[in-house]
């Protein structure tokens, strides 16, 4: 693995077996923020929870209900259900205090087209914080 970070900021969705391995490289390394999407399970663990302790976490952004299907660009581009709790875990180095635990919510199907800026997008700014 690199000893210094490419870029300033990672966002990522790891594989689960490598998870731990990448929070603990990524925290060292990484100068900004980091997102990553894992389980919601990930916050349990005692091998995590060391992490955290040194590295704490500033946002939890669950998904509900359920991802389904692979999304690429905002887009549905394959079926299926997920069986798995998903979340966005973001450090921030500027963040003190506990984190903040939110949820993402997702558009009902027949809503229509997503649009960027409407409710639930991660830009909209109605949401609590910014990754």
């Amino acid at each position: 693995m690199e000893h210094r970070a490419p870029a300033p900021n990672l966002v990522t969705n790891p594989p689960n077996k490598l998870l731990d391995q990448l929070m603990h490289h990524a925290t060292q390394i990484v100068p900004g923020k980091i997102a990553l999407l894992a389980r919601v399970a990930c916050v349990t663990g005692v091998a995590r929870w060391r992490i955290y302790e040194k590295t704490p976490l500033a946002r939890i952004w669950v998904f509900a209900p359920r991802l389904q299907g692979i999304w690429r660009n905002g887009e549905v581009i394959a079926g299926g259900r997920s069986v798995m709790d998903l979340a966005w875990f973001v450090w921030d180095p500027a963040h003190r205090g506990p984190p903040t635990i939110g949820r993402i919510r997702r558009r009902d199907r027949q809503a229509g087209p997503r649009r960027r800026g409407g409710a639930g997008d991660p830009a909209d700014p109605a949401r609590q914080q910014p990754l």
